[in-house]
């Protein structure tokens, strides 16, 4: 309510001469009733002479309960009142403390004065009945005008200070509750697009690795077949070729991973020339062919061991040393490793990448790690790459504790650091030393394997590596037949996929566990999510393995679990 509107005022009380009383006091220019009279004669005006109302619009009860039904209807009716002045005292009706109580069942934002000639109730007496209230104050009558006036200005004016203040709380709760209706909606909106992303990169990495698990398996077997030597060279550019398509549906996963927060990182022992010379030597066919130089560089105090994450690296490498080699159609590609800081149990090693390739301009530089990022449109025509490599691997090296930069010039070439901080293993054995051990146990055994794979390249494939390997393999194609095989025979291992039909891998193990079976169950899924694992684990699996598996993977992970060939696979209990 506006200054400039009407406040009104309700007085009930059984003594008309009190009406009077407030309509002298807060009704400005009250004229003599004679005069008014006259007035309205003189100018036939009967607004003149019916509204004396100025600040105020004042209403009358004699009695309670003629009073709370005025304020009843002038509530019901939206035009509530601001004040009562309400008697104590009011024969043969109610008293002012039962009309009170009824005006506030009505209407609570009421403000109201009890006007009172006598002490027939103490103030501790009032509040433990209407309770402990700020709209409640008392008049002692006589009462004087200006008091009369003061309470009436001051108490209708904080009525509508309140009445301002409750609309902007409601409009301010009704904001809140758009916003926050809109944000659950977002929210939901966001997490129905990241489940369905997440589903159909699971779909597709399962459909696409699915075909190229059967390329770069057959390639490997191929290799260990009788080839010349130009044979063999095909053989590995189709290898090659293979892996970088692999690397390339990598990316976009890895991608998805890292924004999803879900990427986790290895510390594990690993050779870093070793795993830098195996990049190099996936790079070097190419780069032969482009008539570039590929060359990597020691230091001599590059420690031989280190504790990382040996696929993360190997993936920054790959990323670092492919971009060089791609973008490079003449000179050299040079990769130096070096170390800037060395402790007692860490070393700070800084890796740098050097071409003599085509280089970007200063704009480009600053831009070249975000997304889908490359020089421009035409290099992306020329040179192929999903625009991601680089992006993937700046959160790589930060989630390792480092950093990465580059520098370029147009025409000259292009220099990538990186600067990474590695642990070194102890040298007490404990570190790599015990699987180093393992693994140099070549004792020959040969263990019973159901091989449950409905994909017929991929039976073709699995089933000759581990027969070469010495093994025995059964093939089931979907989960129902394993499940059944399992029940008839006695296995030493299950290598089970987990998109099979009829049943899948995750129910056909469910099956084995509550049949009593506890023989290894390790898992082959497309799926590289750490959700798949988790879910292979969950359901009763020891491990699980990535497509397109490796055969020294596969062969480490039948080790590790049939170290004992025929004591594993434990009888129906």
């Amino acid at each position: 309510m506006s200054d400039d509107e009407t406040k009104r005022i309700i007085v009930i009380d059984d003594n008309q001469a009190i009406h009077e009383d407030f309509r002298m006091i807060l009704l400005k220019d009250k004229k003599p009733n004679e005069l008014a009279s006259l007035e309205a004669l003189i100018f036939a005006d009967e607004a003149h002479a019916t509204d004396n109302r100025m600040d105020y619009e004042l209403s009358y009860a004699c009695q309670g309960q003629e009073g709370v039904e005025r304020i009843k209807y002038a509530h019901d009716s939206g035009e509530p009142f601001q004040l009562a002045f309400v008697d104590m005292r009011m024969p043969p009706g109610w008293d002012g403390l039962e009309t009170i109580e009824h005006i506030w069942e009505i209407d609570p934002d009421i403000q109201v004065v009890i006007c009172t000639a006598y002490s027939d109730y103490s103030w501790e007496e009032i509040t433990h009945r209407l309770g402990d209230t700020n709209n409640l104050l008392i008049l002692k009558k006589p009462f004087d005008h200006t008091e009369v006036s003061q309470l009436a200005n001051a108490l209708t004016g904080k009525w509508e200070l309140a009445q301002q203040a409750s609309m902007k709380m409601q409009d301010l709760e009704k904001i809140i509750e758009d916003k926050t209706r809109d944000l659950i909606q977002a929210r939901d909106i966001a997490e129905y697009a990241s489940k369905s992303k997440s589903e159909f990169l699971a779909h597709m990495s399962h459909e696409i690795r699915t075909p190229i698990s059967g390329v770069i398996g057959m390639t490997e077997l191929l290799l260990e077949t009788m080839l010349n030597d130009e044979q063999k060279e095909y053989v590995k550019t189709i290898g090659s070729s293979s892996e970088m398509l692999l690397t390339m549906i990598n990316d976009i996963l890895d991608y998805s991973k890292l924004e999803a927060g879900k990427m986790r990182l290895e510390s594990i022992p690993f050779d870093l020339k070793e795993a830098i010379a195996e990049v190099a030597f996936i790079l070097t066919p190419k780069a032969r062919e482009k008539g570039v130089e590929l060359k990597v560089n020691y230091t001599p105090d590059i420690p031989q061991t280190v504790q990382a994450d040996p696929v993360r690296l190997r993936q920054i490498m790959f990323n670092l040393m492919g971009n060089a080699v791609k973008f490079t159609q003449e000179g050299q590609v040079a990769i130096d490793v070096n170390i800037k800081e060395h402790k007692d149990d860490s070393a700070c090693f800084e890796i740098s990448v050097q071409d003599t390739g085509i280089g970007m301009e200063p704009k480009v530089c600053q831009a070249i790690f975000e997304k889908f990022t490359q020089a421009d449109s035409s290099t992306t025509r020329k040179y192929g790459g999903s625009g991601l490599g680089l992006a993937i691997t700046r959160q790589l090296v930060e989630m390792m504790g480092g950093t990465i930069s580059v520098e370029s010039t147009p025409g000259e070439g292009s220099i990538f650091k990186v600067v990474v901080p590695l642990n070194l293993p102890s040298t007490d054995g404990r570190d790599g030393t015990q699987e180093g051990a393992e693994d140099s146990d070549t004792t020959p055994f040969s263990a019973r394997i159901l091989l449950a794979e409905d994909n017929p390249a991929n039976q073709k494939i699995t089933s000759v590596m581990l027969q070469n390997a010495g093994h025995t393999v059964d093939i089931a194609a979907n989960g129902r037949d394993a499940v059944q095989m399992v029940n008839a025979n006695q296995y030493d291992l299950v290598l089970m996929d987990v998109q099979l039909p009829d049943l899948n891998g995750l129910e056909a193990t469910a099956r084995i566990r509550r049949a009593g079976y506890e023989l290894p169950i390790i898992a082959m899924t497309a799926n590289s999510y750490d959700e798949s694992h988790n879910e292979c684990i969950n359901a009763g699996m020891n491990n699980s393995l990535t497509k397109p598996v490796k055969k020294d993977e596969l062969l480490k992970q039948i080790k590790k679990y049939c170290a004992q060939p025929g004591t594993s696979a434990l009888s129906h209990s």
